[in-house]
């Protein structure tokens, strides 16, 4: 049988059931998130909220320095905006990014309550978060981080990927960035 090799791009299509799980938590989607509503009588909180783009919060220098190699900005179209950094080296650390608005209830109480989860959550210091977390799985195939961090009402997301080799400077990259999205987030 051939041995696969290591492809992150690919890889982040697999990445952390668990960070779907929350993503999934509060409103139906991102897109219902912050879509206006249709109904002239009906309001949706959500629908004030404004459109965040986690990239525009990103310093891929500064993420270079944790890292050791140049990560590569993508943003999707205006239509279909999305965040994701790949590596500009081969092997190197894929991420992507997202966020929730009108997260109900606390970070720390929806990770208490999910199940099935088989990596080790660690509470990161964020200055400016409400809250931040780590979530960690490591294989012998990969290594993976679930970034969390809660400002306001806005829950910001980065699932990192890389070698097994390479977990501590994963989760040093994605506590940094994690500090860059509550650095740049809305205040409500």
């Amino acid at each position: 049988m051939k041995a696969r090799s290591f492809r992150p791009a690919a890889a982040l299509l697999l990445l952390s059931p668990l960070a779907l799980t929350l993503a999934a938590c509060g409103s139906s989607s991102d897109d219902d998130a912050s879509a206006p509503t249709t109904s002239p009588t009906t309001t949706s909180s959500a629908s004030a909220m404004p459109n965040v783009q986690p990239c525009d919060a990103l310093d891929t220098q500064a993420l270079s320095k944790v890292l050791g190699y140049e990560e590569i900005k993508h943003t999707g179209t205006p239509a279909a905006p999305s965040c994701a950094l790949t590596p500009a080296v081969k092997g190197g650390a894929s991420f992507t990014l997202n966020y929730q608005w009108w997260f109900q209830g606390s970070l720390d109480d929806t990770l208490k309550a999910m199940t099935g989860n088989k990596g080790t959550v660690t509470h990161v210091t964020v200055p400016g978060a409400d809250s931040a977390s780590l979530i960690v799985q490591s294989t012998k195939q990969a290594a993976y981080v679930t970034g969390f961090v809660e400002t306001g009402k806005l829950v910001e997301l980065v699932n990192g990927l890389a070698k097994p080799t390479d977990l501590a400077k994963l989760k040093a990259a994605t506590t940094e960035m994690l500090a860059q999205l509550s650095a740049a987030a809305p205040r409500s």
